[in-house]
């Protein structure tokens, strides 16, 4: 199976301050600063005051028309509810608005790493310091938005770097498990499997810095680096129950298929607050009850759809169908227009049974260009792209993706 590679840079990675010495209170918060904000320069972080131990900067507001154009009015939400489903086994809460009291983390949300002073590397996705043992529970961190495009890996790269970056405010680093938000390597691979379901959890220790060279592990963790248990110990458990997980199942279109490029979707979902709709890491549609929604696809030799259902709390349930789009097959087909063969009629659609359906690099691609950090990486078929820290990836579109830092 052809390999992929996109990337996260983490900047300030190498850093080690002090040990916390005491426990933090029994509720956590995590503020996503989305309305932008001046951010002036100190000696350490401090998100209460939004002072940074990186530089100063001006962030701009979150811009949701550049994550995922296709669905404005839910661009927050589900971008919020990502972050929150990676925390859902800790006492955090994850929020848009300032807290009023109390100790608290922030990822500012917006604008590129040249809002940054002194100025971070061009090609990062966002950037923060490893606190290690939670010593500073102000951290501040910066996720850089302005790029996250839908070719870019949109809200898939953008939740999933924010998560990142906070992980190193809570003490954590950079490791070589693909499933785990603080993957970073210079090599990515990742499936898009992976993308979905990333997860925090034990593995070895990446040294691997995309500002440059290698940096020893900072925080006296001997392999294997359990960041579950390391975000227990900064956040403690959830205290709340979860409500029901959801369910969902794509009940049309057929998996393996060569279909036409408009498409009905049938989805069967319950306990689902919503629908989201992934063209590979595309945000392309957002639906609630009944879950019915059509999608317009571009000619592909191999697409994936990925149907999430997410719960109030933030819990997930997915299904995802890989087949090929070709506008020569009919749009519609009912007994008095039926299909062309090989194409037969399913549920009024014409479709054509394929059993192979694998990418080809003309149409994924595989080569690497660019500098690596603190990544989210493709193991194909990782079609379109996701850029935790970003790293340029080739595809036959000539994509480019950031990593995180």
């Amino acid at each position: 199976m052809r390999r992929l590679g996109l990337t996260l840079l983490l900047a300030g990675c190498g850093a080690s301050p002090a040990r916390r010495t005491q426990a933090l209170g029994a509720t956590h918060t995590l503020w996503l600063v989305l309305d932008g904000g001046t951010i002036q320069s100190g000696s350490s972080d401090d998100a209460t005051l939004l002072v940074s131990s990186l530089g100063t900067a001006q962030v701009p507001a979150f811009d949701p028309t550049v994550v995922a154009p296709a669905v404005l009015a839910s661009v927050t939400a589900v971008l919020v509810d990502r972050v929150r489903s990676y925390f859902l086994a800790y006492d955090l809460d994850v929020v848009t608005a300032q807290p009023t009291s109390g100790d608290y983390a922030a990822v500012l949300v917006g604008g590129t790493s040249a809002i940054l002073a002194p100025a971070q590397p061009p090609a990062i996705a966002g950037v923060g310091k490893v606190d290690c043992g939670d010593a500073n529970p102000r951290s501040l961190d910066f996720a850089f938005s302005a790029s996250a495009s839908p070719a870019q890996g949109g809200v898939v790269a953008l939740g999933a770097t924010i998560a990142h970056e906070a992980g190193h405010g809570w003490g954590l680093e950079h490791t070589t498990n693909v499933h785990d938000p603080m993957y970073s390597v210079p090599q990515p691979q990742q499936t898009l499997d992976d993308l979905f379901s990333l997860r925090f959890e034990s593995g070895a220790y990446s040294a691997f810095q995309a500002s440059g060279g290698s940096t020893p592990e900072q925080c006296g963790h001997a392999d294997p680096i359990d960041h579950a248990v390391l975000l227990l110990s900064a956040l403690g458990a959830r205290t709340q129950p979860l409500g029901s997980a959801p369910t969902v199942t794509l009940a049309f279109p057929p998996d393996r298929a060569v279909l036409p490029p408009i498409l009905p979707l049938r989805i069967d979902a319950s306990d689902a607050a919503r629908v989201e709709v992934y063209r590979d890491l595309e945000l392309v549609a957002v639906v609630g009850a009944p879950y019915q929604a059509t999608v317009t696809l571009p000619v592909a030799a191999a697409t994936t759809l990925t149907i999430e259902a997410v719960g109030a709390d933030g819990q997930r349930a997915r299904e995802s169908r890989t087949f090929r789009v070709d506008d020569a097959i009919p749009p519609a087909c009912d007994a008095s227009l039926p299909c062309t063969a090989p194409a037969t009629c399913v549920e009024g659609f014409c479709a054509v049974a394929s059993s192979d359906l694998s990418p080809t690099p003309a149409d994924l691609g595989s080569e690497v260009a660019g500098r690596g950090g603190c990544t989210l990486g493709g193991r194909a078929p990782v079609p379109g792209g996701l850029a935790l820290l970003w790293l340029a990836w080739v595809v036959r579109s000539r994509r480019s993706f950031r990593p995180r830092g």
